[in-house]
């Protein structure tokens, strides 16, 4: 009966080893089942710091950018706060000497108006004013570039300008009695003509306020009479001149029921055909020298002696140098 009892207690024991020893298998298994999965974790934890130490390298580095970008951004607005603050004390500056002409300018219109009139417009207050403005700023010019702002197309006459004075520019002062301006209200794009100690100044108004035509002032020519006489030119050529009515004929050739007989301001003469000279010879009655437009040629004549070259007007184009 003991035996039994022993027999039994140690298959009771093998039994319960077994048990534990596969509970603890299957504990074991389950450990390294959970271990198995932690690996897996922290190597996915591991990539996850290492993208995230990637991530804050680069946003370290876009902030130093920013920061330095910024920093560029600052100094360039501190440079340019520095130069506005240079240009308002340059305008504050130039707007000082501004008061202080306008203050001038007060003082000599006073001064003028005490005077019992001025002889000089300063500021021009209505179209007579302006024209005479413009005049006479041109004449007094020192120097014949600081005639330009007040003519018609300045940069075409400057050129033509720098041949005619060249060195020998003198400016001229005239009083506002001096000059005549013989009507008012003149149109835009117009040209009209005014008179200074008998002399015509041509000007016309324009966009830019009133400008002196040069080229029809000083009666200038693309091609000069001097050189047009010196090589007798057959060609008919168009000219500005200043010319009168003369009873000068050279030779029956001209006789006056074919020719009229006309001189020119340059001390010569010449002639135009009866048939041409009607509107002509009606501007020339006065017996005083107008200013005019024409096309003339030299042409050859002879009679039982000689034969010669006279200049010969073939069209009159119109009255004035405009």
């Amino acid at each position: 009966m003991k035996y039994l009892s022993t027999v039994f207690l140690i298959m009771f024991s093998f039994y319960s080893f077994s048990q534990s020893k596969k509970d603890l298998q299957t504990q074991l298994d389950s450990i390294n089942t959970l271990l198995k999965k932690t690996d897996s974790k922290n190597i996915q934890l591991e990539t996850d710091l290492k993208s995230l130490q990637s991530n804050l390298t680069n946003l370290s580095t876009s902030m130093s950018l920013v920061v330095k970008s910024n920093l560029d951004l600052e100094a360039q607005v501190k440079a340019q706060l520095s130069q506005i603050q240079k240009l308002e004390s340059q305008v504050n500056s130039q707007l000082s000497q501004i008061q202080k002409l306008f203050s001038q300018n007060d003082s000599l219109l006073k001064v003028f108006n005490l005077s019992g009139g001025a002889k000089f417009v300063l500021a021009p207050t209505s179209e007579s004013d302006s024209i005479i403005f413009v005049l006479q700023n041109y004449f007094k010019a020192k120097k014949w570039q600081e005639r330009l702002p007040y003519v018609l197309d300045p940069e075409k006459v400057k050129p033509l300008m720098a041949s005619i004075y060249g060195n020998s520019y003198e400016s001229e002062t005239y009083e506002k009695d001096k000059i005549n301006i013989p009507g008012e209200n003149y149109p835009l794009g117009k040209g009209f003509k005014v008179f200074i100690d008998g002399e015509t100044v041509y000007l016309k108004k324009t966009q830019n306020g009133f400008k002196i035509d040069w080229e029809a002032t000083t009666g200038y020519n693309p091609i000069s009479f001097a050189v047009f006489k010196a090589e007798k030119s057959t060609k008919p050529t168009v000219f500005r001149e200043n010319i009168k009515l003369s009873d000068y004929y050279m030779s029956e050739g001209l006789v006056k029921s074919n020719y009229l007989s006309l001189k020119g301001d340059g001390i010569f003469s010449c002639w135009i055909p009866i048939s041409l000279a009607g509107d002509l010879k009606k501007i020339l009655s006065d017996g005083q020298y107008h200013n005019v437009i024409i096309e003339a040629q030299y042409k050859s004549f002879t009679d039982q002696y000689n034969t010669w070259e006279e200049i010969i007007i073939t069209k009159f184009i119109k009255e004035g140098w405009d």
